[in-house]
């Protein structure tokens, strides 16, 4: 499963079509946070991850990928705000 988002994400990265790739692991996806961790330092785009399958093996993951600064969001709603919060921002102290 993790290999799928793999090549997803490396696709979208090729053609530079984002700003901002969002993983969304519904439920705890085996090798996840090694992937989100591969990805983060091989693409152009930010990565954020929306984690919201529960228990420990989540509590895991979000603390690992906390540490390294990738953003993680308990629902793909609150990720897509938490983007559009943090690209306002970056967006008005560039025209300061």
């Amino acid at each position: 499963m993790a290999e799928d988002f793999r090549k997803i994400v490396l696709s979208l990265d090729q053609f530079d079509v984002a700003d901002t790739i969002l993983l969304n692991f519904g439920d705890p996806i085996t090798g996840g946070v090694e992937l989100a961790q591969e990805l983060a330092g091989q693409i152009k785009a930010s990565l954020a991850v929306a984690y919201f399958g529960g228990g420990d093996e989540e509590k895991k993951g979000r603390m690992a990928l906390h540490q390294i600064g990738i953003p993680v969001f308990p629902t793909p709603e609150r990720a897509v705000r938490g983007i559009g919060a943090a690209t306002w921002a970056a967006e008005y102290l560039r025209r300061r």
